[in-house]
């Protein structure tokens, strides 16, 4: 690589918006096109790394372990941290920057109990997303609208999913999007580790039998639901659960599968169900 002699002389600032011209052994056109639509943050972040140019180019921030917390907000929690503020009331929509999410993506505090609409992330209170390729996404006392659960997932990497205390999707009315229709939106093929608490999903027939008939592309090696409302148990229909498990579970010793009601009674259905899944369809498998 050689630099123009031209631009050399002079007293000329160059800045990354301002770069020095380049020569490289690339045609322009090639260089270019990998910038412009670059297949992987792996080869984009190598492409940074062997010229501070391209960074001037193509300004994206690569995250691998990014969190977005409400009460202390910031990127990159491996990654050299960017502080952003801590201000509830901060508009982070103006950050310059590019966000290219990769492996995890935690959102945190985006749930204020405080108003009468809940809050949650919405796109104008949030850097732009260049991408989103992450393989983790975890969920905590954040209500996350479906557009943007959507936006998020849109290119079906996920593996491990987490929805923890006081964490749910909302429709644009607010109302929940439980877990079984979660599953139908088609975003999460690769899921293998699901957590969902009591706030995420209701506990009734109606959901039970649409879980029922889903059956994912991959299988679960662990799944973990915490149902939030209570049914009557002699309404309670557990066949629902069966297939549900039965049709998506991995079926191996190592796979972990629990169930967990908001009443004991119903909790005893709940590990009757499990019991059942591991004596009949476990035991054949062996």
């Amino acid at each position: 690589m050689s630099t123009s002699k031209a631009a050399e002389k002079g007293d000329k600032k160059y800045t990354f918006f301002s770069p020095r011209k380049q020569f490289f052994s690339f045609p322009p056109d090639v260089i270019s096109s990998m910038l412009k639509q670059p297949s992987s943050p792996n080869g984009l972040l190598k492409l940074y790394q062997t010229c501070k140019y391209f960074y001037s180019k193509k300004q994206i921030l690569i995250m691998s372990d990014s969190k977005f917390d409400r009460s202390s907000f910031y990127y990159g929690e491996n990654n050299p941290k960017l502080l952003i503020g801590d201000f509830w009331d901060e508009n982070y929509s103006d950050v310059q920057h590019l966000l290219w999410h990769t492996d995890k993506l935690q959102i945190l505090h985006y749930n204020d109990r405080y108003f009468e609409k809940p809050e949650y992330l919405e796109k104008n209170r949030i850097p732009k997303f260049y991408r989103c390729s992450i393989k983790e996404l975890e969920l905590y006392k954040t209500v996350l609208s479906v557009d943007d659960f959507l936006l998020i997932t849109a290119e079906k990497q996920i593996q491990k999913f987490t929805i923890r205390h006081h964490s749910w999707i909302c429709y644009p009315d607010y109302s929940k999007v439980d877990i079984a229709e979660i599953f139908k939106f088609e975003v999460m093929p690769k899921l293998q580790f699901l957590t969902c608490y009591r706030d995420a999903t209701n506990c009734t027939n109606e959901i039970f039998e649409k879980l029922s008939k889903i059956h994912l592309q991959t299988k679960l090696s662990e799944f973990y639901i915490r149902f939030g409302n209570s049914i009557p148990k002699n309404e309670f229909k557990g066949e629902y659960l069966f297939e549900f498990i039965k049709n998506n579970a991995e079926q191996k010793k190592t796979t972990f599968v629990g169930f967990e009601a908001h009443s004991a009674k119903l909790q005893l259905f709940f590990d009757e169900i499990v019991k059942r899944w591991e004596n009949e369809i476990l035991k054949l498998s062996d």
